[in-house]
């Protein structure tokens, strides 16, 4: 008899614990499912076991597609990391992961909880970019002009190329913002910015460093081909501007260095005042001709 009241006794218990994990499953659930941040289950073999309605929105998949399946990045008890979400429809989120040990229906597994950072890091890109780039042109600035140049000589020394930097002055913008008004010179200043682009390579930079004044790097081969970007950057800039009904006539005096990379004359500071010389003696040698004639 005590027997089989120890039975009993021992099957209640064991009735008692299983209750008592459904009704903690059941909590966690209702937690999870609540929650603003995502949460998925993912069993030792990486296979997912369940998946809140916010990680569903994440990931653009309901917990039907996602049950059974593997997430396509690792998922270990302890990290912390920042992941990408590829949506089927090819959408990009980008969230925060953070993932803890924890139990499903008796099993060990891993809870990885996603907290959406898609917005923060749009906001992050959006500030860094205003702070590299002019907010009229959208050209580098003199700030990441000094970057983009360090990186390029650092590269022709390895690689045996030179560098051309090449310094751009508009010729008599004041007398177009005094005559136009500063409307009609912004204007031909974003034309002049989208000139630039449309004559270089992608690997090339051409940024705004004053008002009216642009510098170009390249890498080049010789200074025939730094000649050829002068010559392209200054045909550029001197097709007239088309405004509505008038027309802007621009002239740019564009002066240009080259750096080999065996020589000593490769400080990106010293490249870019010897090009500003070269720009001024190019528009005095040009006032010159103009008088002669």
């Amino acid at each position: 008899m005590g027997d089989e009241t120890e039975v009993l006794d021992l099957r209640q218990r064991v009735i008692d614990l299983r209750r008592q994990v459904a009704a903690s499953e059941g909590r966690f659930r209702s937690i999870v499912e609540r929650s603003t941040d995502g949460a998925i289950v993912v069993d030792a073999a990486g296979i997912v076991r369940f998946a809140n309605r916010a990680a569903e929105g994440m990931l653009g998949r309901a917990q039907s597609d996602l049950l059974g399946q593997t997430l396509g990045f690792p998922v270990v008890a302890g990290d912390v990391a920042e992941v990408d979400l590829l949506s089927p429809h090819g959408e990009i989120r980008h969230a925060e992961m953070r993932v803890v040990e924890s139990e499903w229906e008796g099993e060990p597994v891993s809870l990885a909880l996603l907290r959406d950072m898609t917005e923060r890091r749009r906001m992050e890109d959006e500030l860094g970019y205003q702070a590299t780039h002019g907010p009229l042109t959208g050209l580098p600035n003199r700030f990441l002009l000094g970057d983009r140049l360090n990186q390029a000589v650092a590269r022709v020394r390895r690689s045996g190329q030179s560098l051309a930097v090449a310094f751009a002055d508009l010729d008599d913008f004041k007398a177009i913002n005094d005559r136009l008004g500063h409307p009609v010179g912004d204007q031909v200043l974003v034309e002049t910015g989208r000139r630039l682009l449309g004559v270089l390579r992608p690997a090339d930079t051409a940024a705004r460093v004053g008002g009216d004044e642009f510098v170009v790097i390249c890498e080049v081969a010789d200074q025939a081909m730094a000649d050829a970007v002068v010559a392209r950057v200054t045909r550029a800039i001197s097709q007239p501007v088309i405004l509505g009904d008038q027309q802007v006539v621009v002239r740019a005096s564009v002066g240009v260095v080259l750096a080999r990379h065996t020589g000593p004359d490769t400080d990106p500071a010293s490249l870019l005042a010897a090009a500003d010389e070269a720009m001024y003696r190019e528009k005095r040698r040009a006032r010159v001709d103009q008088r002669a004639r």
